[in-house]
């Protein structure tokens, strides 16, 4: 079986991490020693819209929404439709460059304050059995490939650079090049993500695919899902029904 996961929101909750990088980038200051104290001085009402809209974004670029609304009161984002239209009216220089900034910031905070950095990552409790399954491993994520593979080392979790793709705006043709090299082999491909617009993007691919239901996610995405039938798995369900499939290809 070739099992594809994404990273943050299954395997890790990395969202403080995210919030911190991106308000350090944004306001263009020093790569943060003790990132507590840059979480004590981000307002509490600016924490809460970041969190909410953290639940819609699928890359590094979308981390600029919340710096953008946060002085525009007029405008309301309460479903992910809002996020995408609004996102697309950002000048694409603003969210390059924005992108750019976080990404340098990103790299320097984990070279200079790796404890720091890792300790603003933690393993979603039961995942790193998914690790120890011995099927083809693969990640597929919008964070960046020295980030996941550093976590990864930090928690003694093993999987191939080569298998690692990071960085991706979108996941469409990683997913196809493996769903390709799976049909090949004559195996069984699953996709897990949190996202649920990427898990829709997998299942029109035509590949099995599961919705982490123990990531980042709002009610109308509950309320999406259960009209699709799309079931949100708990951690014990993916590696049950890992253990299933494994058991249907022997």
């Amino acid at each position: 079986m070739f099992l594809c996961l994404d990273f943050d929101g299954v395997v890790v909750d990395g969202v403080d991490e995210c919030l911190i990088v991106s308000w350090v980038a944004w306001h263009k200051q020093k790569t943060p020693k003790d990132p507590k104290t840059v979480l004590k001085k981000i307002p509490t009402s600016f924490k809460q819209m970041f969190r909410l809209y953290r639940n819609y974004a699928r890359y590094d670029g979308h981390f600029i929404v919340p710096y953008i609304l946060k002085n525009n009161a007029k405008i309301a984002i309460e479903k992910q439709l809002d996020f995408q239209d609004f996102f697309s009216t950002i000048d694409k220089e603003t969210v390059d460059n924005f992108t750019t900034i976080f990404q340098k910031t990103r790299q320097q905070f984990r070279d200079e304050n790796p404890n720091a950095w890792f300790g603003l990552h933690s393993l979603y409790s039961g995942i790193e059995a998914v690790f120890g399954s011995n099927q083809q491993l693969f990640i597929v994520s919008g964070k960046d490939k020295e980030s996941i593979c550093a976590i990864c080392d930090e928690n003694k979790i093993s999987i191939s650079p080569e298998n690692v793709f990071g960085g991706l705006k979108s996941k469409v043709e990683v997913l196809k090049l493996l769903y390709k090299q799976a049909n090949e082999q004559k195996v069984l491909m699953v996709f897990c993500d949190d996202n649920l617009l990427n898990v829709l993007e997998s299942k029109s691919l035509g590949i099995s695919t599961i919705w982490a239901g123990w990531g980042y996610k709002t009610q109308e995405h509950l309320d999406t899902a259960k009209n699709k039938s799309i079931d949100a798995y708990t951690v014990p369900e993916l590696l049950k029904s890992i253990e299933k499939i494994r058991f249907c290809e022997q």
